[in-house]
């Protein structure tokens, strides 16, 4: 489906499901599965790969749906809890082993199955879900106006420590329909029927008849794509008064506390008959205030969350470096991120205080919880074969002020291989993650 027609099941979420509920005496369940509409148009592209959206939607009750998974660290499990109402207080429930192993979602949570119109089965698969999706609406009248819940699941980045997940009380959230891997079909008549694993029937208590959606899907040949338009610049915003600079820094107050993760996505590839290490270099704001850079101008804020003073901080380039060290850890390279940008690409912690559930998407900007991501280079062409480490550093020249600068280096080991025609590199793992 198209923007148009997503947006259309959205508005039939919003005007035909779940208004009822409210207007009957009858509660609604705490979570029902349904779909936006009876019939969708699936499109068949090269190769017979379809492209679809069934408009499946999970609705949830007179409770926020929310569930909160957390590691203490690389080598603790991840544990999940739901957070429910009991006599007025908001209680951690934890969840069975087996429905949360990483930091994406409910595993298995849904079942699409494709039959033909003989009632063969195509194609079945599982998807997960953790209620956080960008489309999402108010499903009923007395739903809330906001939803304060992020709009991706997480778990991106391996080396992300916590995820909140959740769907507000009387909303609606898509449900992910897209297989792992490309779906092939014919064209033709089918019908996708999702369910609702019965674990997760049971653990939230689901009505069988709220646990099942069906929509007759339609595959069509896909028409040639309509030329883009770009549309004009936006204009630039207005500057804004930037707080006083201040002539020492308190030593009391909320402050960021930027952290690395280890180099992660690591990989060897050759261009113009160099070879080339790449990875991928994350830094997190794991403090009590957000990292807001003015210029060259790092802002403080008060307990309050109201910027009351600023402080030299240089420009954001230099806020995050690299470097690869041999076995001894000596330097063979150092680099420094030339392009920075502090915006939140990804969820690192939203479960620690103060975590920026819908990050601010400007460059100046790293909120709490969240971790900025790029990706740097080496040329490893002339090293040897043998043990290296990518270094992965925040602030490495000590501009920020910050709540702790002891936590701002990270460590991976890699292993560089292969031959001068095919060099190789392995990223041993920490404590067992290997992305």
């Amino acid at each position: 489906m198209g923007t148009g027609a997503r947006a259309a099941a959205v508005m039939l979420v919003i005007a035909g499901i779940g208004v009822g509920a409210a207007d009957t005496a009858a509660p609604p369940p705490p979570l029902a599965l349904v779909a936006a509409g009876t019939t969708v148009t699936a499109e068949r592209h090269s190769g017979g790969v379809v492209r679809f959206d069934l408009g499946l939607r999970v609705v949830a009750g007179r409770e926020p749906f929310e569930v909160r998974a957390r590691r203490a660290g690389y080598d603790k499990p991840v544990l999940a809890y739901r957070i429910v109402d009991v006599d007025g207080e908001r209680t951690r429930v934890q969840l069975p082993a087996g429905m949360v192993t990483g930091l994406r979602g409910l595993d298995g949570f849904t079942t699409i199955t494709f039959t033909d119109g003989s009632g063969r089965i195509v194609a079945q698969y599982r998807t997960v879900f953790c209620g956080n999706a960008e489309v999402s609406a108010p499903s009923r009248r007395d739903a809330a106006a906001a939803n304060p819940y992020p709009i991706r699941c997480g778990g991106e980045n391996p080396f992300a420590l916590g995820a909140v997940w959740g769907v507000p009380a009387g909303w609606s959230a898509a449900v992910p329909d897209q297989p792992g891997s490309a779906l092939k079909l014919a064209a033709g008549r089918y019908t996708a029927t999702a369910t609702l694993a019965p674990r997760y029937r049971k653990a939230f208590g689901i009505p069988e008849r709220n646990a099942t959606a069906t929509v007759a899907v339609t595959v069509v040949d896909a028409a040639p794509p309509a030329p883009v338009t770009r549309p004009a610049p936006a204009a630039p915003p207005a500057p804004s008064a930037r707080p006083p600079v201040l002539d020492s820094t308190p030593k009391d107050g909320p402050r960021p506390d930027l952290r690395s993760l280890p180099a992660w996505h690591v990989s060897a590839s050759r261009k113009d008959g160099r070879w080339l290490l790449s990875f991928r270099a994350t830094i997190w704001n794991a403090g009590t205030s957000p990292l807001v850079m003015d210029g060259p101008y790092q802002l403080l804020f008060d307990s309050r969350g109201r910027p009351f003073g600023s402080r030299p901080a240089g420009d954001a380039t230099g806020l995050a470096g690299h470097a690869l060290l041999d076995a001894e850890r000596n330097v063979v390279a150092r680099g420094r991120a030339e392009a920075f940008c502090l915006a939140g690409t990804d969820a690192v912690d939203y479960t620690i205080p103060g975590a920026r559930w819908r990050p601010e998407s400007t460059c100046t900007v790293l909120d709490i919880g969240n971790g900025a991501t790029t990706t740097r280079t080496f040329d490893i062409t002339d090293l040897p074969n043998g043990i290296y480490h990518l270094e992965v550093t925040a602030d490495p020249d000590g501009r920020l002020a910050e709540l702790c600068a002891t936590d701002n280096t990270a460590l991976r080991r890699i292993i560089l291989g292969g031959t001068p025609t095919a060099r190789t590199v392995e990223a041993a793992a920490v404590h067992g993650i290997t992305g």
